[in-house]
Order: C-alpha cells, then structure tokens, then sequence
C-alpha cells in the first residue's frame, strides 16, 4: 500500500470536514442573527454585532483553512507519482500524464496560496474588528459605525476571490480525474482497474457540477449555493479521498509492473570454442 495515498486520502478528508463543520457551526451561529435588509443597507450597529458572532469561530476558521492547504500539498505527491506510473516512465501517453501533473502542481500552488491569503483576510479584518476604534469615527461621542461599515466592505471585496480560486480548483480537478480516466480507458479491457476507471469518470463529472455551481451562484445565490454545497460533501469528503485509497493499493502495483518491464534481459555468456571440443 503506498503511504502518500493513505496520508492524501485522510488530511483531504479531515481538513475538509474541518471546514465543511466550521462553516455549518458559523451558518448556524449567524442564522439567528441574519437580516438582509439591515446587511445590503450597511446598517452600522447591526455590522458591529454581526462581527461579534463571527469572532467566536474565529480558531476553527484559520485551523480549518491551513489544514486544507496543507492536504493539497499531500494530495500532490500521489497525483504525480500516479501520473508517473501510468505512463510507464514517460514511455506511454505521455502529453496526458505531463498535463495531469502539471494540473495538480498548479492546483497545489493556487489552492495553498489562496488559503493563506484566507487566513489572512480573516484574521487581519478580525484583529481590526476587535481591537480598533471603529464606532465612532466622527469623534462627537455619537456611534455612527462607520469603521465596521468600511471593514465589511473590504472584507467582503477582499472574499471575493475565493469564490474564483475556488471555481479554478474544481477545473484543474475535473482535468486531473477526466485525463485520468483517458489514460485508463486507453488501456486495453484487461489491463484497466474497473473501480478507477469508473470512479476517475465520475469524479470528473461531479468536479464540473461544482465548478459550474459555484459560478452559478452569481445568478440564483441559495439554489446554486445549495447545490454547490452537495456536490462538495461528495467530492471532497467521500470520493476523492475513496479514489486515493484505491490508488494507495493500484499503485506500487504498478511501480513494481514498471520496474520488472525495465529490468535489462540478462547479457549471453560468452563461451570459449576451444573449452568446448577440449
């Protein structure tokens, strides 16, 4: 069983549900405190009290978003000898499997530097939030709030890339599982894993759904949200890390197949004629 896989396959599960929890106890925690009317009129006192229920998170956020980084570090490595073994040393189908690597180094590099600059943005607008004067602003003694009205629109301008970074992972996953699949069903009927093959095609699919829903969301926000959020439960937290597993045991398979098929056939012995008929 090859190691990367297994360690993929459980920080990807974990980091995910991390975060997947922290945004539902967030949901949770804001929904009884949630009004759009006072939020799109920037209403300066209900921002102020809209902060203190974010700040309660505010730990599990920054953890749940560096332990996401951290597990597409992890899910690089497997991604990349998988391309490796698949293409016999770069002696089959090779433009495939160069893409497939490159897809998740960059993938890797802009989902671990987008979650950084999450933690950032989250923990430098909730350090301004809780120890910066943002009531009053005017300096008449009167609370105008201008301070969080200002805060929650960088923060908000600030978060919209996620959005963006976020519909380009699902693009680079979706190239990864679908040239995945390609590379299978290149393969000859006997020589293809059955489950891979099979499991590479939908994970293609449903990293397309996502990606399609999360830019969906510009035009019906709670339908696509909605949708978005299921299609992401099952690509993050079961099948990718279920794809990883089988690939911890399809893999050094076949490493080992590859190495046998490079192993120089033994050189003949030289045989002397006279030692012979002697």
């Amino acid at each position: 069983m090859e190691i990367t896989c297994v360690v993929a396959a459980i920080t990807f599960f974990l980091g995910n549900l991390i975060q997947m929890s922290v945004g539902k106890a967030k949901l949770s925690i804001l929904q009884n405190h949630w009004n759009r009317t006072s939020f799109r009129a920037l209403d300066g006192e209900y921002l102020w009290k809209w902060w203190h229920y974010r700040r309660k998170l505010v730990g599990w956020e920054i953890f749940g978003g560096f332990f996401v980084a951290m597990a597409w570090i992890f899910l690089t490595i497997p991604i990349v000898q998988i391309a490796y073994a698949a293409s016999k040393g770069g002696k089959r189908k090779l433009w495939i499997h160069v893409s497939m690597a490159c897809l998740a180094i960059t993938g890797c590099t802009t989902e671990f530097l987008t979650r950084l600059l999450e933690i950032g943005v989250w923990h430098a607008s909730n350090w301004v939030a809780s120890d910066f004067e943002l009531k009053d602003w005017t300096g008449d003694g009167n609370r105008d709030f201008t301070g969080y009205k200002v805060l929650e629109i960088v923060y908000q301008v600030t978060s919209g890339t996620q959005m963006w970074m976020d519909t380009f992972e699902y693009v680079t996953l979706f190239g990864i599982f679908f040239l995945n699949f390609m590379s299978f069903k290149a393969l000859a009927p006997d020589q293809r894993h059955p489950l891979i093959y099979a499991l590479s095609l939908l994970l293609a699919l449903f990293c397309f759904m996502d990606g399609l829903f999360l830019f969906l969301r510009l035009q019906n926000w709670e339908l696509f949200s909605f949708l978005s959020n299921i299609f992401t439960v099952i690509n993050r937290v079961i099948l990718i890390p279920t794809w990883l597993l089988i690939m911890s045991r399809w893999l050094p398979t076949a490493l080992s197949l590859f190495a046998l098929e490079n192993i120089p056939p033994p050189e003949p012995m030289e045989v002397d004629p006279e030692a012979v008929f002697n």
